[in-house]
């Protein structure tokens, strides 16, 4: 089970959502709405986060200070759809009733029962009323979901002609709670670089069933080969993942379970299609396809290598169906098929991050990004020349086959901080590595800044921690299981009682977010939620997400990064130092 955690905002908190930099010019367009909720005898308004807003900006709204403010949310991010509590009082009350120009602020509404396999879906066309309305009349279903037996509240003027008699559901009461953070910062955009989502080209299918939640599971499971699998000690331990291709992708699977065990605590149901495909051959890739009747469902989570994933995605463009990619990093499969969706953090929200933690923790320092100008390197420097200038950053771009004009220069400064974009294969970017790290050493600082766009502790295992250890390493890490975390350990916990072992790679965590994140959003506001695909996110899941697409003939890409740095020979979030 996910610990929900309620917790009182501090300075701090203020500090880090100004510096994401939200626009400030949003706290002049936020509105309050008036409506209240009695809490524990306590009476609040209640405010659904919109885009753009921060607990600074929606607490002044209300006339508030930002630390009265109170939210059900985890600490370090304030996503759209998130509920923020405000007391009641003289001076918010006068806030709202000025911004409203009524002293009659109260919705009217009745409250329903839910009813066994009702959904919010269902719910609104019964009631003649929008998923978006109920999900703000309600905001706790946007982290508990609906389960059968619930009171719920409804729009009066469009519902039935029931007489029950209101009775306000009451969400968790929020708690003065000190929480230390441990989870790692969504980084946003600076305040001249917001992106805005565009609206997608893509045909949106009603939903399958209105009870229920149809996924397709897509994974070269290579079952045909089955029998070729010998259990005995030496072949298990001396052969494993290398000779027996299925059991690279058993932990995703698992974590999928996980996934669907957390929805069904929120009263989703969830139809699972998985379907062993072929990893080569087009034919055979499409007789699978057909076969199995992918493209009647809901969604389409799709673990294939290249040729197989972008024959399955162009299936599914036909089919009006989206498809998610959980492990690419290329972006060309976005390209003209406005149905994918790709999970790993794009090079955008990836250079974006490390331009925010540098803007923000070493302000007046000397930027030297090292690369080689390989094409594997082209798209980071690319979007780096591009974002650069919108910070105050002084840097100067350094090829690698000039290092030593690179070791004097690191010499001469007093602040550097090195960017190491540097990409030609896995032996070379070992050997550059270790020569990186010598040159740094060298530097008159004491102790030099890195940051790397790959996390050299996972990809080059032979990289000297000693070295890295003398700089201040940084790296990003969108799937770090942190033990720290109290949500993570749960998982991690949770994960071994069930399956009798640790997870050993990104691909559990990864598809037990996908799971909740599609099977929620889809249960709460059908298919259309891909309209606005940021509206619904599960509280229990374990990484940061922000879908944004930068034209309409193309897919969705994850633009939130989780920026670490090592200390200690520790990792730890970069805004908890």
């Amino acid at each position: 089970m996910t610990k929900s955690c309620i917790c009182w905002l501090t300075t701090g908190l203020l500090m880090l959502l100004t510096i994401w930099g939200i626009p400030a010019q949003a706290q002049q367009l936020i509105k309050p709405t008036g409506r209240t909720q009695t809490v524990n005898g306590t009476k609040y308004y209640y405010h659904i986060v919109q885009d753009g807003q921060t607990v600074y900006s929606i607490a002044r709204a209300y006339g508030l200070h930002y630390s009265n403010a109170v939210v059900k949310t985890d600490i370090h991010s304030l996503n759209v759809g998130d509920t923020v509590w405000l007391p009641y009082t003289s001076q918010s009350s006068a806030a709202v009733m000025k911004a409203i120009g009524t002293t009659q602020v109260e919705d009217p509404t009745i409250t329903i029962t839910v009813a066994p396999k009702q959904t919010l879906y269902s719910l609104a066309k019964e009631y003649g009323t929008t998923v978006e309305k109920l999900t703000e009349l309600n905001p706790e279903v946007q982290t508990t979901g609906l389960k059968a037996g619930q009171q719920l509240r409804v729009p009066k003027s469009q519902g039935s002609t029931s007489t029950t008699r209101p009775t306000p559901t009451q969400p968790s009461a929020p708690v003065k709670r000190p929480t230390t953070p441990t989870t790692p910062t969504t980084h946003q955009p600076p305040a001249q670089q917001v992106e805005h989502s565009v609206a997608s080209s893509a045909t949106i299918r009603e939903r399958r069933q209105a009870d229920r939640v149809t996924v397709s599971l897509i994974l070269p499971l290579y079952l045909a080969r089955i029998d070729e699998i010998s259990t005995s000690k030496f072949d298990v331990e001396q052969r494993g993942r290398k000779d027996y291709k299925s059991f690279e992708f058993i932990q995703f699977y698992e974590g999928i379970l996980m996934g669907i065990d957390a929805l069904e605590q929120m009263g989703v149901n969830i139809t699972l299609n998985v379907v062993d495909m072929p990893s080569s051959g087009a034919e055979d890739i499409i007789a699978s396809y057909n076969q199995h009747n992918v493209g009647a469902s809901d969604c389409i989570i799709a673990l294939l290598q290249k040729d197989a994933f972008s024959t399955v995605a162009s299936l599914a463009a036909k089919d009006n169906v989206f498809i998610v990619n959980p492990m690419a990093t290329r972006p060309e499969i976005l390209t003209n098929n406005p149905y994918v969706v790709k999970y790993m953090p794009s090079t955008a929200g990836t250079v974006r991050a490390i331009l925010d933690e540098i803007s923000r923790s070493y302000p007046g320092s000397e930027l030297f990004v090292v690369h080689s100008g390989a094409r594997a390197e082209s798209e980071t420097l690319k979007e780096l020349q591009r974002q650069l200038p919108s910070y105050s950053i002084k840097y100067t771009l350094f090829n690698w086959s000039v290092a030593a004009k690179l070791s004097n220069t690191l010499k001469a400064s007093k602040n550097p901080v090195v960017l190491a974009i540097y990409d030609q294969g896995r032996d070379k970017n070992r050997i550059f590595a270790t020569q990186l790290l010598n040159r740094l050493a060298s530097a008159k600082s004491s102790h030099p800044t890195l940051f790397t766009m790959t996390n050299y502790m996972k990809e080059l295992s032979d990289v000297d921690y000693s070295m890295l250890q003398q700089t201040d390493y940084h790296f990003p890490y969108p799937t770090y299981l942190d033990y720290n975390n109290t949500r993570h350990k749960d998982f991690v916990d949770a994960f071994r009682q069930r399956f009798k072992t640790e997870p050993t790679n990104d691909y559990a965590a990864v598809a037990h977010d996908l799971i909740l994140y599609i099977g929620a959003a889809i249960n709460s506001r059908g298919t259309d939620f891909w309209k606005d695909a940021n509206a619904i996110r599960p509280q229990s899941m374990l990484f940061p997400i922000r879908l944004t697409r930068d034209a309409t003939n193309n897919g969705y890409e994850n633009q939130a990064t989780a920026l670490y740095m090592m200390q200690d020979y520790k990792l730890i979030p970069v805004n908890t130092r």
